[in-house]
């Protein structure tokens, strides 16, 4: 999932700022900063099903549907973590580039990324109030 921290000690403003003018995607813990590696074919094909069920069945519906370009914010741990796919269902979460307000979240892993993915990820996703669930699966 991880290598190793691109830049130590950023403010979420600088990290804002660096993820909009960056080629590749980064999560952000508590000011570090740590590039994320490419999806296998494999989890791109999953989270692409996943997706598309999702979108069909909450057609015409307030729920949207994010894919794995829309970061998920954790504010009271400090974190920005981009999951495969997030829903959101609450009309006042409104940042342009972040939600902070998912109502689901689907992660998509590999055998690399497991532990970080059932362990960290998974724990830190629970401080989001308005989760009611969360996905896990192995691809």
């Amino acid at each position: 999932m991880y290598t190793h921290s691109k830049f130590l000690n950023l403010s979420v403003e600088e990290y804002l700022q660096f993820e909009l003018e960056s080629r590749i995607r980064h999560e952000y813990l508590a000011g570090q900063v740590y590039p994320m590696r490419e999806d296998s074919n494999k989890s791109k094909v999953i989270t692409s099903n996943i997706l598309t069920r999702l979108r069909t069945h909450l057609f015409c519906t307030d729920y949207r549907v994010y894919s794995s370009e829309m970061k998920i914010r954790i504010p009271n741990l400090n974190i920005f973590y981009y999951p495969n796919i997030s829903v959101t269902y609450n009309p006042q979460d409104r940042e342009k580039f972040y939600k902070s307000q998912p109502c689901l979240i689907v992660e998509v892993f590999s055998s690399a990324t497991e532990r970080i993915h059932r362990n960290e990820k998974l724990m830190n996703y629970r401080q989001l109030q308005n989760l009611q669930g969360c996905c896990i699966n192995a691809g």
